[in-house]
Parts: C-alpha cells; structure tokens; sequence
C-alpha cells in the first residue's frame, strides 16, 4: 500500500514538471525578435557654391573679394565696339563712343571709355567719382585706370563683368600689386590703380565697376 502511494506521488509530480518546461518553452518562442539595425544614411555631396562674382571689397582695414571671372557677351549689349580700327564716334584707334582706345560690349551709359594711351599705371584713365570704366584689350595688351580713395572713405567695392576669361586683373596701391580678388588693401588717400592684361587671344571686352562710401 505504501508503494503504491510513492508511484502515485511520482506519477503526479511528473506532470507537473513537464507544466513547467512546456511554459518555458512558450515564453523562449512568444519573445519578440531584437530589432534590426537600421542602415546609416547614405552620405550626401555637399552642394558647390556658386563662383564669387569679378572683383573685391573693402573696409576699415580689412577686405574680402570674389575670383575674377569671365562670362560670355550678353546679347544686344553693344554700346560700344571692340578696340581696334574702328571708326564710330571715337577718336584714335578705338570704335564705339568712346575716345581713343574705344569701348567695348561690356560698356553702360555713364562709364568711363578707355582712352589710348593707358599702357601704364603714369598714364592710366582717371575715374573721379564712383562709378564704372570700360574698354576693350586685344591680344597681349593692357589696359590701366585709376582712382583715389578719400581720405574720409569708409569701404569701396569692386565687380564688373568680361567677355571671355583669357584676361587678368591686377590692384596696384603704394607700390604693391595683386590680384583683384580675395582681400583688397584698405588705404584711405591713396591713388589705386587696376590693370587689365589680355592673357593672348581674342579681343576682351570689359567693365570695372567701383564704389566708395
């Protein structure tokens, strides 16, 4: 009799323990997966900024300019024919309205016309108020113009536009010379002068614009 009670323990515990195990199991398998890694995003160029425009500024000591750069002639701008043996109303060897040396397509009312000869920086075309100059450069010539900054001047800036980018425009104040981009000298009272040299090639049409406050 107390045998029979032992195996009927064992036999009633067993179920138990499989109870047990089969509840395990069901909890292992109802566990929901580990998240999938997300891919890391795909990486982006960054965007390019556009080319600064033609010339620089400056003020109070400190300046900063654009890359000089050349563009193709806008259409039906033609107040003023390339340099050469033109007639128009001109005197010398340019065409246009302009004296001398002539215009150019990049020329607008108002601006100064290069005028022959202005092969150095002694004999460069004068700007007397802000405003803008203009010509044309055939191939290996060069041109001058020049300015004083006031005394009393506060800033000036410097843009302008070309016919082509065979060309390279350079800043000459108090005996130093750079290129008319990145940072300008700021020398209030001082004569500046700007440099227009055709590189080789075909004939560029040009206008400098300068401001001062």
């Amino acid at each position: 009799m107390l045998y029979v009670l032992s195996m009927t323990r064992a036999h009633l515990w067993l179920p138990l323990a499989f109870a047990a195990s089969a509840a395990a199991v069901a909890v292992a398998c109802s566990s929901p997966p580990p998240p999938a890694e997300e891919a890391p995003p795909e990486a982006t160029a960054p965007a390019r900024s556009a080319d600064p425009p033609l010339g620089g500024s400056s003020s109070g000591g400190t300046s900063s300019g654009g890359t000089s750069s050349g563009g193709a002639a806008d259409a039906g701008d033609t107040d003023g024919g390339g340099g050469g043996g033109g007639g128009g109303d001109g005197g010398g060897g340019g065409g246009g309205d302009g004296g001398g040396g002539g215009g150019g397509s990049k020329c607008k009312a108002g601006s100064v016309r290069e005028s022959e000869s202005n092969d150095t920086p002694q004999t460069a075309d004068v700007l007397a108020a802000p405003g803008s100059f203009c010509g044309s450069v055939g191939d290996k010539e060069v041109d001058h113009m020049a300015f004083v900054l006031p005394a009393n001047a506060t800033s000036f800036n410097t843009g302008g536009e070309t016919s082509r980018n065979n060309f390279k425009m350079e800043l000459i104040v108090k005996g130093n010379t750079q290129d008319l981009s990145g940072n300008l000298p700021f020398e209030p009272g001082e004569r500046y002068v700007i440099k227009i040299t055709n590189k080789g090639g075909a004939a560029v049409d040009y206008r400098v614009d300068v401001t001062w406050k």
